[in-house]
Formats: C-alpha cells, sequence, structure tokens
C-alpha cells in the first residue's frame, strides 16, 4: 500500500518547523516546500532548514520519508487572475498579507491535495488572517486517514473569495497553539535544542534579529524574548515609540557586532 504524500510549506521558522517534527513521527511521505520571495532573510532561513532537517534525521523514532526540499522562486507561481482578484477583494476587506495572494495561487497549482501552510495564530488575539477566515467563513476540522489532525476553511460555510484564496491551505496542530507552547511541544518531541536553530526575522542585520519587523515583533509579543539580543529589544520598543525606520536599521548596524541572544528556552521563563 503506497504512502500519502504530505505537502508543507517550510519557512526555517518555529512554526512550520514544528510541523515538519510532528510528521516526521507519522509512516508518510513529507515533500517540504520552501518558497522565495526577496527577503533579506532567506539565506538565513534555508540554513536554519538544513539545521533542524539534520537534527530530525538522526532521530530514531523519525519515521516519515521526507523527501529532498523544493525550493521555488515566487515568479514561478502560476499566475491565477481569479485567486488575484479574490485576494483584492479580501484585502480591501480585512488588510490580510500579500503573502496569501501567492500562497493561494500556489496551493491551487498543488490541485485537491493542497499543502500545509503552519500556524497564523497570535498571542492573545486573532491575526488578520484569522480575522478575515471569522469574517468570510469557517475552518473545519478532522483527521486524515493517516490520523493526523487537520484543519481547512469550510468549503460550504465559507464564500466564494475565502474559498479561492484559503480554499487549498491545510492547517496542521500548530494552528490551535501560540508560540510559547509549541516551544514546550517541541521539547516533549525530544527538540529541545533544535528550537533556536529555527529562524523568524525578515530583517536581519549582520546575520541577528533586528527587533522591529513583524516577525520579530510576533515572536516578543508570545513572551520568547530569550530569542533576542538587548539591542535588539531596545529596537523594538523605538519602533513602537514611532523612531523612522532609517535610524533603527543604522542603530542595528552599529551595535549587531557586540549583540548577543538574551538567553535561551532552559534558563528562562516563556509566558
Amino acid at each position: 500500500m503506497s504512502k500519502n504524500v504530505y505537502n508543507v510549506l517550510w519557512t526555517g521558522g518555529l512554526d512550520s518547523s514544528y510541523t515538519m517534527m510532528l510528521f516526521s513521527k507519522e509512516d508518510i511521505i513529507v515533500q517540504p516546500y520552501h518558497i522565495k520571495s526577496g527577503r533579506r532573510s532567506e539565506s538565513l532561513e534555508l540554513r536554519a532548514i538544513q539545521s533542524v532537517l539534520k537534527d530530525i534525521l538522526e532521530k530514531k523514532d523519525t519515521r516519515a520519508e521526507i523527501r529532498p526540499l523544493i525550493v521555488l522562486d515566487q515568479s514561478d507561481i502560476p499566475e491565477n487572475k481569479e485567486i488575484t482578484e479574490a485576494y483584492r477583494r479580501l484585502n480591501e476587506k480585512n488588510g490580510i498579507g500579500i503573502q496569501y495572494e501567492w500562497l493561494g495561487r500556489f496551493s491551487a497549482s498543488q490541485g485537491d491535495q493542497g499543502f500545509y501552510y503552519s500556524s497564523i495564530r497570535s498571542r492573545s488575539s486573532f491575526s488578520r488572517a484569522q480575522k478575515c477566515i471569522e469574517d468570510n467563513g469557517d475552518i473545519m476540522e478532522y483527521e486524515t486517514e493517516d490520523g493526523i489532525f487537520t484543519q481547512r476553511v469550510d468549503p460550504e460555510k465559507s464564500n466564494r473569495e475565502l474559498n479561492l484564496v484559503f480554499g487549498g491551505l491545510r492547517f496542521p496542530k500548530s494552528y490551535t497553539l501560540i508560540k510559547a507552547q509549541e516551544v514546550e511541544e517541541m521539547k516533549k518531541l525530544g527538540f529541545s535544542k533544535s528550537i533556536e536553530k529555527t529562524w523568524f526575522c525578515h530583517q536581519p542585520i549582520l546575520g541577528k534579529p533586528c527587533g522591529f519587523c513583524h516577525p520579530c515583533q510576533e515572536v516578543i509579543d508570545n513572551g520568547l524574548t530569550w530569542r533576542m539580543s538587548k539591542q535588539a529589544l531596545a529596537r523594538f520598543k523605538s519602533e513602537k515609540k514611532g523612531t523612522p525606520y532609517i535610524l533603527i536599521r543604522l542603530s542595528g548596524f552599529l551595535t549587531a557586532p557586540f549583540e548577543r541572544p538574551s538567553g535561551g528556552p532552559e534558563q528562562n521563563e516563556v509566558s
């Protein structure tokens, strides 16, 4: 009997790495994808993926067959005017990120199988994407024939635009968790040392987290301040005070050579 293939978008971040760790314990085939879109962080993301993948493959209880990473450029994704127009309408109403336009086109190119896109949940309130789903439809949950917990947009309870843009996305267990909970789950799976190998910052300064891009702010807002240097935390506060971007980034280049993470998951309380 042939095994089922599960497509996973792997960014190198905490959420998608946790999904890869979960799936590695199952008797399935996992096909990871990484989509490049011109971010400054892409080389660091790919390095994180290779590092975490090495940890996964070295685990004795890894059961999944993990296929080689497929790296695509955003420009490689087929155009789909219908999805692009549906995204425009959702964005006008809910202000969702531009990534959902090309994620929608990419998921459509995968056919009915779709792909797993890890958590879009924030710490204490819904992200704009979650609010968009709430306003335009609903989420249904089910188990695959391999017993894997999965959520997706409910096609019967969602409008046409939501089905077009989000219909091909599958949300794994991480969708139900906040990042602090993910950290604890990763430890239980035996990946404590892999946590700090993941990457999240989109605007790195000399290879270190900036503290002011959206993913950095999400990490801090989720209580994972041990992932940031003191200087990055200071830049986070400056951004909140309205300091111009160019001044914050310039200060980063001046201080980055001396920065060190403020701690680790074992030394700092995760709230």
